[in-house]
Order: structure tokens, then sequence, then C-alpha cells
């Protein structure tokens, strides 16, 4: 998945961790069937920390460059680098619909004294609602980037998703654990949703019947 405008250049590709083009237990020299390497590289250090918490939660395999063209501006990364995501994963999504899976997942995780809840529905609706209960989510600053553009990334990862996303982050007395017990949660709420379930071959994860 590649996404391009006056900002930045975004390419992402997400597979399953059990799929012939991953390689999981040996990231630095795997790759693609197209020869791609995984890696994943935005430019931010936590925001990497936080896309990769996801990807070892999930199950999958994600992958992704980011490149800025005329500003060097964080929010650009993150709020980009979150819809690109959101569109590959949506892709991943269609192809497994035809099977069946569950279209939601919900989850609690913790990290030392943080804990963090997440729920996700695939439905073709795109939301998401960041509750940053604990006193050290409402801090500005969190390892090399401020905390309101992590909050972008994952609404633009619901965007590009068409998916609604919950997360709240409970109880936390440092950032770096707040937030990545909320990406811990997320990424677990995504591996129940594309969980199998024949009963809902080619359905959403709601009562509106097939995908047309």
């Amino acid at each position: 998945m590649k996404r391009e405008t006056n900002e930045s250049i975004v390419e992402a590709y997400i597979v399953d961790c059990d799929s012939p083009e991953s390689e999981k237990s040996d990231r630095s020299d795997k790759s693609d069937k197209k020869g791609k390497a995984f890696t994943i590289d935005t430019g931010l250090n936590f925001l990497n920390h936080m896309i990769e918490t996801i990807s070892a939660r999930s199950q999958l395999d994600i992958s992704i460059r980011v490149q800025q063209k005329n500003y060097n501006l964080e929010h650009v990364i993150c709020e980009d680098s979150g819809l690109t995501l959101g569109l590959a994963l949506k892709d991943l999504i269609k192809k497994k619909l035809i099977q069946g899976i569950e279209g939601m997942g919900d989850a609690t995780a913790c990290i030392d004294e943080a804990i963090a809840t997440a729920c996700i529905s695939y439905e073709l609706r795109a939301n998401s609602f960041i509750r940053r209960n604990c006193p050290a989510s409402r801090l500005e600053l969190v390892e090399d980037m401020k905390q309101s553009d992590l909050a972008a990334f994952i609404e633009g990862f619901s965007q590009g998703m068409s998916a609604t996303i919950w997360l709240k982050l409970e109880e936390g007395k440092d950032p770096h654990h707040a937030w990545e017990a909320g990406f811990r949660a997320l990424g677990l709420a995504i591996k129940r949703m594309l969980s199998p379930n024949r009963e809902l071959k080619n359905k959403l994860a709601c009562i509106k019947g097939d995908i047309l």
C-alpha cells in the first residue's frame, strides 16, 4: 500500500505472521515476495516502537516507511502513517472476510503499573474515541514525540481501516508505559477481530447482512 500527498510518501505492508511471505523469527533478513524488506521506519523512535508493539500483539508482520516532502512535521508523520497502515489492514480484512472473521475484538493489557483497554469493530464506519484517563497520558510528551500525535496516529488508523476504535489508558505513572499498555491492547484486539468465524463469510460484524 502506497499513499502519496503533497506532504508525504508512505509505503506500508501487512501480512499474517503464518503466511509464506512472513518469517517472523528473523526480522533483520525478512522480505516479502516482492523482495521488500520488512522494516518499521517512520522517523520517530517511539512511534516505531508502538507500531512494532501492534505487530507483536496482533501477530501481523508490519512494514512501513515514511518520507516527508515539503514539510518536516511530526503530526503529518503520525496521521499519514496511521491512514496508510489502516488502508493496508483494510485490504487484509477484505481478503479474510471471504472465509469469515469475527470482525470485532477487545482486550485489556498491562505493563508494570500501567493498564489499558481497547475495542475495535470493522463495520465500514470510521470512528476513534481515545480516553486518556491516567495523569501520565495527559502530559505533553512521551519520549521523542507529542502524545497528541499518537492520538492522531490512531485517528488516522481508524479512518484508513474504516473501523471504530476505542482506546482507554486507565492507569499509569509513566507515559511510556501508559501508551505501550494501550498499543498492546490494540494489537490484541486486532488479533481477535481477525480470528476466523465461518458463520460470518462475506459479512460485517453487525446485522446489516452480506457485503455488497
